[in-house]
């Protein structure tokens, strides 16, 4: 299965740590996983900014992608993902009251 990657997020000092495509139920996707996905063929990723695909491969442990035309095409050029959306706390629901007990 092949995931477009459209943004990455990176630590401060600009090293990647994750891939990214806001909406989808793999965002963001750490590095290590990316990496293990591409190494097992169980997934593909690849960048799409231009008309041609940009395949990401997985080298010595990093990520590059494929060469192409374009500078668009690579995961340093690509949008910081925005931050995951809160999630909502869980409610604790109250236990129902156990039913008062008939006297014989």
């Amino acid at each position: 299965m092949d995931r477009r990657v459209t943004a990455t997020m990176k630590d401060p000092n600009g090293n990647i740590t994750a891939l990214c495509n806001v909406g989808q139920s793999w965002s963001p996707r750490p590095i290590k996983d990316v990496l293990r996905d591409i190494n097992s063929g169980m997934k593909s990723y690849y960048v799409q900014e231009q008309p041609r695909r940009s395949y990401v491969r997985a080298v010595s442990g990093a990520l590059q992608t494929t060469a192409d035309a374009t500078d668009k095409n690579h995961l340093a050029g690509l949008p910081i993902c925005p931050p995951p959306a809160p999630t909502p706390p869980r409610s604790r629901r109250a236990k129902p009251a156990a039913a008062p007990r008939k006297s014989r």
